[in-house]
């Protein structure tokens, strides 16, 4: 004689009824230079060592994008343009006093990286009296006439969708959605799920297109293809406020990246010693700074543009 049981599992989620901002600040590196030298305000300013890392939006304007070479930058832009060198000491002091009034004047803070955090907001539209975009608008004016950096700020109930809003409306932009989500999330791909990563996606290429899609599956499905990050992310989007942001007082990764000028080349023996130099830098820097490895990452870009992670 066999006994058979069934085990249904009945999940009982509490939908947040919290009010979250994600604020970025715009251009953040080139913000940082035209702040130190104000004569650089609506000029072309482009920040890297021998790759783009920031730059303004009129030079984004003009075809500039992260990852540019400086060599490719100069000759798009001419002589129109302004370059630095990086300066982080710098960036950080300019960081840590966005950070501080963000924590004075907001009821919770999660940095999330030297230029954007997460903010709780919940009450603080009616202690103002106003209402909630008058009050972003006000915080939003409130932070460039303090710290000198425009910002632009995303809202939601959940922090994730918040982080997703920061592709539309920027700079200098404000986004509130609470209930018109479905047709977005019906137009923008499951790529713009934060940590849904390449390998996430290609396991998810046949059931999920869209953040829509992604959020159609079923919880356990997820949980079983690619455990609790999705699962995570999953109850962040149907309004479960469950995200924590890893707090640490070090920098989150540490990136080596080099051009090789107006050399193209498919030399195998010249990738690599470039590739072995790299590594070299990142270990010192590792060393220095007492860092543990957790990942390493390689990224080619072809003359076409076409980037390739390894």
């Amino acid at each position: 004689m066999y006994i058979f049981s069934i085990y249904i599992v009945f999940m009982q989620f509490k939908v947040s009824k919290k009010i979250f901002a994600h604020i970025d600040c715009d251009c953040f590196f080139a913000s940082c230079e035209i702040l130190r030298n104000p004569f650089l305000k609506n000029k072309h300013v482009c920040v890297g060592s021998e790759i783009i890392i920031a730059c303004s939006y009129s030079a984004k304007a003009l075809w500039i994008k992260t990852w540019t070479p400086i060599w490719e930058a100069k000759k798009i832009l001419w002589n129109n343009a302004y370059f630095f060198s990086p300066d982080h000491n710098y960036y950080i002091e300019i960081s840590e006093k966005l950070m501080n009034y963000l924590s004075y004047n907001t009821l919770c803070i999660e940095p999330f990286s030297i230029d954007e955090a997460f903010c709780e907001i919940t009450w603080l539209p009616e202690l103002y009296k106003l209402d909630l975009f008058n009050y972003l608008k006000l915080l939003q004016k409130d932070i460039l006439k303090n710290i000198w950096i425009p910002v632009s700020i995303w809202v939601s109930n959940t922090k994730i969708k918040a982080k997703i809003y920061s592709k539309i409306n920027k700079p200098y932009g404000i986004y509130i959605n609470f209930f018109k989500e479905k047709d977005l999330f019906e137009s923008l791909p499951i790529s713009f799920i934060p940590f849904i990563w390449r390998s996430y996606q290609e396991k998810l290429k046949y059931k999920a297109k869209t953040i829509y899609d992604f959020i159609s599956l079923w919880f356990w499905e997820l949980k079983k293809t690619i455990w609790k990050n999705a699962t995570d992310l999953w109850l962040e989007l149907v309004w479960v406020n469950i995200f924590v942001v890893k707090k640490s007082p070090q920098a989150k990764s540490l990136s080596k990246t080099r051009s090789f000028n107006n050399k193209k080349t498919s030399d195998y023996f010249f990738l690599e010693k470039q590739l072995i130099k790299n590594f070299d830098k990142i270990y010192e820097e590792l060393t220095e700074n007492n860092f543990e490895i957790k990942k390493v990452a390689i990224m080619l870009r072809d003359v076409k543009f076409r980037v390739y992670l390894y």
